[in-house]
Order: C-alpha cells, then structure tokens, then sequence
C-alpha cells in the first residue's frame, strides 16, 4: 500500500488525485507511520533529482565519445563537449 501511495505521490508531484487510495493508505498507518512514509519518499525523490541533475551532464557529453565518422565530425563533437 505505502508503494502505490509513493508511485501515485511521485506521478502527480505531491498531488494526491486519488481518494480511494488516500482513504486506505490513511487507515492502514498511524499518523508517525505516514509521516516517515511521507519522509522516505521525499528524501528518495529529492536524492534522485539530485542524482540526475549532477550526473546528467557528464551522461550527455560520454555518449559523444563513439566514433562519429571523419574527422571534421570528431572535432565538432570535441567542441560542443568544451
């Protein structure tokens, strides 16, 4: 249940569009219990922004390093790299 609200949180940033699921996830946990579900899942969704923000650039700019054919097309992709 807590991974169905986490998708469903994580789907619609932050929204919680469906009651049935809300009124669920409520009766199954106490009030603590929500709140550390609500932390984790805030603390991984920000690790992951984190994670594809810090890392994406070096991601985007290692797929350039397949041989791309001549030369002069080698030496643009060096550029746009710098």
């Amino acid at each position: 249940m807590a991974l169905a609200w986490a998708k469903d949180w994580s789907i619609f940033r932050g929204e919680q569009k469906d009651n049935d699921l809300i009124a669920e996830f409520n009766s199954l946990y106490s009030e603590q219990e929500r709140r550390d579900i609500f932390a984790t899942v805030t603390a991984m969704d920000f690790s992951n922004r984190c994670m594809n923000t810090l890392t994406g650039q070096y991601l985007k700019t290692d797929a350039a390093s397949c041989d791309l054919g001549g030369p002069g097309e080698i030496d643009a992709a060096k550029k746009v790299r710098n």
